[in-house]
This record gives structure tokens, sequence and C-alpha cells, in this order.
């Protein structure tokens, strides 16, 4: 764990220690943005984690306790392209994500984040077909990798993990893999913006509520993604 004393000059510290220990908060985490925060509701935010990126909101109502509300038209955070997210390395990406109904009858496909170029096949994203349907791709310029799972959760929350470490790319749901993908392609690094809510090459707007989002430059394992989930769905219950 951070020491505490380098968490108060970052002017993390105001984020109750009780809420620190819920998760893994060590030097790998290179992006935390708990949306709920009172501190993260107007615009611009600063994430809460070492590299204190200042983050741009678009549309996304802050509504708290939870986090913010996106409208599938236009709302999402542009994170900026800071060289702590141009992930070419092991990594984790973590959200918390409410649907109000299936993506089916929203009838568009929709991106819950991520810093991806499809054009050029580079980076990372969640993504969400109208088939209710949820994958985390990677891509590195040539080759992809794309575990998959049925998203049909309506009004609950989700736990979405996504982790790759060169060999495998898995899936988590709410602290259980469902699906894993043996690959040998790394990861290119996407030259945009990491976006929350959309994505900034390919747009594919979200629809729903954010809770918090989370990237390590390292793979969780089962173990840590479930504690993760267990130490911080009591705000999303």
């Amino acid at each position: 764990m951070i020491a505490t004393d380098r968490r108060s000059q970052l002017n993390i510290g105001t984020i109750p220690s009780q809420h620190r220990r819920d998760f893994i908060f060590d030097s790998y985490l290179q992006l935390y943005l708990p949306l709920w925060h009172p501190e993260l509701s107007g615009s611009p935010i600063v994430s809460k984690d070492f590299n204190l990126i200042s983050c741009t909101v678009y549309g996304a109502t802050h509504s708290p306790p939870s986090g913010r509300t996106f409208d599938g038209i236009n709302d999402y955070i542009d994170v900026g392209n800071p060289a702590s997210l141009q992930l070419t390395h092991p990594f984790t990406f973590e959200v918390w994500y409410k649907q109000s109904n299936l993506c089916s009858q929203r009838a568009q496909n929709e991106a819950l984040g991520g810093k991806y170029d499809g054009t050029n096949k580079k980076g990372y994203r969640f993504f969400l077909y109208t088939s209710d349907n949820l994958y985390f791709t990677t891509w590195d310029g040539t080759n992809y990798s794309e575990p998959g799972a049925s998203f049909t959760y309506v009004n609950q929350w989700v736990h979405i993990v996504g982790t790759h470490n060169g060999a495998t790319a898995r899936l988590y749901f709410n602290g259980v893999l469902v699906n894993s993908q043996s690959t040998n392609n790394g990861i290119a690094d996407a030259a945009c913006n990491f976006h929350i809510g959309r994505l900034e090459i390919g747009g594919a707007p979200a629809t729903g509520f954010i809770g918090e989002v989370r990237l390590y430059s390292r793979v969780l394992n089962a173990a840590e993604i479930l504690h993760n989930y267990n130490g911080t769905r009591g705000r999303y219950t």
C-alpha cells in the first residue's frame, strides 16, 4: 500500500481512509476516478491517484451517491492522453456500470470507455453491442483479443474488469471470471485520448451510470479482483 503521508501531499487524502482500503491502491494504479466523490462533481475533475490527471466533463451529470449519468448522445469525460495511460504492457481496466434497459432496446452499440482506434487497430476498450454482449477488446496494430459475455443486467450495478498479460485476456463480472481468450497480441498505443462514456475515435456514446474507473499497469489476479469487487460494492447496492 502507498504511504499515507504521500497521499496527503498529493491531495488525495480527502478520500476517507476506509474507502482507500476498499481496493488495491499501489504504485501501479495509473488512474482512479471515483465519480461518486463530491470533489469530482464539477468540471474539470482531477483523478485521485499519483498522476493527478485533469479531466474535462461534457454533460455526464453528477448523480450522488453513486456516480455520473451518461445520456447515450453526447455525454462523456475526456481524460486526455497522459503517458501513464499509453499502456503497451500487462494491465487491468476496471469500471462500475449500471444500465436502465438492455442495449438491444437502445438499438445502438455503446462504448463504456477506453483509448482505442479501430481504424488503425490499436488500444483497448469496453464495448457493449446490441446483441447484449459486452467485450473487452485490445489491439496491437495487427492482432486482437476480445473476450466477451452476455450482459443482460438491468437496473443493477456491475463491476466489470478486463485484464491482459500478453498471453491471456480475461473478462470478469462481479468478481467472477466470465470469459478468457489465449492471445499472442500485445497492446499498441492508440494516438487518441482516453474517454469515459464513449471513444474519441468512433464515438459510440454510452447510456447509463458509471460509478468509478480504475486502470492499473499490471494484471490484478483473481483474488485481487474479488477484493476490489467486495470492497467497493457496498456503494452500489
